[in-house]
């Protein structure tokens, strides 16, 4: 056994990441995209358009459970389309994964409590899966409003290019979770696990001098809790992760073989050897000095 809890820097890529955020804070600043997809939502209004009066689209009627908006060209004009900055409350979880289809990521939010909202400008085309599509052109900036009716939300952000940055850091977090579900009861019955989501990584425990751990390629990662601050997360081919705070109960492997990587009061008290040394030779030197007095008292 060991201390409880212990400090760690974490060096991550991943292909999805997950945490809570403890405090009512900015997730995002604004981020321009080439496509934003939203699911889970039950209406759209569009704003005024030039040739197109105000709209409200209704999910089973106007689109199915899925519509995006996508900046077009218009002749020498480039439609905008732009996430706004995401200011959530505290307890929100909050999910990024990286998406099959080229600069795509996914981001999921809970329904309640967010405000849903898309910057437009220029020309944008409106379109959902089951093949309805329209090209709008606003004349000036304008916000396209979703209203959610499920309870979680699905924002499909592509990007012109690579690497992104979410926003300024570091974003307060708890939670972390490394394991994505995978759902495979589609095939012959197979059952849902849990699958790791690192690609690969490193982490330092700071409280032993910065011992290196370095993570296989779906090395299952696992913590009891974690709290602290992710100091940079970056959308590139993967989701770059750098998170620094104090962990309890951190293990590797299955549940069947875990590995406790937790350390024990022997690393932890090798890891203090300069501060024992320290000590010991401050109480070797008072021995001394008390010796040399006592010698010099039997000598009077």
């Amino acid at each position: 056994t060991g201390p409880r809890s212990t400090e760690i820097e974490m060096n991550l890529q991943l292909d999805q990441i997950g945490f809570v955020l403890p405090a009512r804070q900015v997730l995002s600043e604004q981020l321009s995209l080439a496509s934003l997809g939203i699911t889970g939502v039950s209406q759209v209004e569009l704003p005024r358009a030039e040739r197109s009066e105000a709209r409200t689209l209704v999910s089973g009627h106007d689109f199915d459970s899925n519509i995006a908006l996508t900046a077009a060209e218009e002749g020498p004009i480039l439609g905008k389309v732009a996430l706004p900055e995401l200011i959530l409350p505290a307890q929100t979880k909050v999910s990024f994964a990286k998406s099959e289809s080229p600069s795509q990521f996914r981001l999921t939010l809970p329904a309640n409590g967010t405000n849903l909202n898309a910057d437009v400008n220029g020309p944008v085309r409106v379109s959902s899966m089951a093949g309805g599509e329209d090209q709008l052109t606003f004349l000036s900036p304008k916000s396209v409003v979703f209203k959610a009716q499920s309870q979680e939300v699905n924002l499909d952000l592509t990007f012109r290019a690579l690497p992104q940055k979410i926003s300024p850091m570091p974003l307060a977090v708890q939670d972390l979770n490394l394991l994505r579900i995978e759902d495979r009861r589609g095939i012959e019955g197979l059952p849902v696990r849990q699958v790791s989501t690192i690609l690969s990584g490193t982490i330092f425990f700071e409280e032993l001098n910065g011992k290196k751990r370095t993570l296989r390629p779906g090395e299952v990662i696992e913590m009891e809790s974690s709290q602290g601050e992710i100091e940079s997360l970056e959308l590139k081919e993967d989701i770059a992760v750098r998170f620094r705070g104090r962990v309890r109960g951190i293990v590797s492997g299955p549940a069947d073989i875990h590995q406790d990587l937790m350390p024990t009061w022997l690393e932890w008290l090798k890891a203090r050897q300069g501060l024992s040394l320290f000590w010991g030779s401050a109480i070797y030197l008072f021995g001394l000095v008390v010796g040399i007095l006592r010698w010099l008292r039997a000598a009077e």
